[in-house]
């Protein structure tokens, strides 16, 4: 089971919508020369999905590290008809520490608090069930694998040059999924827990991405 959160959180992390591999950027492109400014961004992705009895479980986890900003994750989660996300209090929202060593190796550790509401399905009544709080207990590790792959974003339309390199991951360790208000019929007790892994797909991945753009106009 793939989560219906899936995608809002890995979404974030696509490169744009014209990257071309390989190849140069001309000396005129957009971004460089006077007065551009240079940022830098990594990051690291999984989806992860539970195993063995129990609740099934699925979810997707990203570590991000803007310039200048320390490195911090972030994840959305769906169990028993729920989807869970971090808890927002203001204009803060939950996070875990995390850390990003370019394409080479990342990580996340921490206990993220999260919101869990039921999903109501198209077409379907809202039973009117409440929200309900839940954490996950993040310890995930990821190591770089394989050949990096380059990618390049420019041309005149373009106010910033974006390069980017990408590379696939190892990706271990787990995150305890627990939802102490929640009952699921033929579980004993109440409240789930439930412990999710990587589920081993493309979107173990580590990425480092640069971008130069050219300054504003007056």
């Amino acid at each position: 089971m793939r989560t219906r959160t899936a995608g809002r959180t890995l979404a974030a992390l696509a490169l744009g919508t014209a990257l071309v591999s390989g190849g140069g950027v001309a000396a005129a492109a957009p971004g460089d020369g006077p007065g551009s400014t240079l940022t830098t961004l990594g990051r690291a992705t999984t989806l992860l999905q539970s195993g063995g009895a129990g609740e099934p479980a699925s979810g997707d986890l990203a570590v991000f590290a803007p310039q200048g900003v320390a490195a911090f994750a972030r994840g959305e989660f769906s169990v028993a008809g729920y989807d869970c996300v971090p808890q927002e209090s203001g204009e803060d929202v939950s996070s875990v520490p995390g850390a990003v060593d370019g394409v080479a190796t990342a990580s996340a550790e921490g206990v993220l608090a999260l919101t869990c509401t039921y999903h109501v399905a198209p077409g379907e009544p809202d039973p009117g069930l409440p929200s309900l709080p839940a954490t996950a207990l993040v310890d995930l590790s990821w190591e770089g694998s394989g050949p990096v792959e380059r990618y390049t974003q420019a041309g005149r339309s373009f106010a910033c040059v974006t390069r980017a390199e990408s590379r696939a991951a190892v990706v271990t360790g787990s995150v305890l999924l627990s939802v102490p208000g929640l009952s699921v019929p033929g579980l004993p007790g109440k409240g789930v827990e439930v412990v999710l892994t990587t589920a081993g797909s493309e979107v173990d991945v580590l990425v480092q991405q640069q971008d130069r753009c050219r300054p504003a106009r007056g």
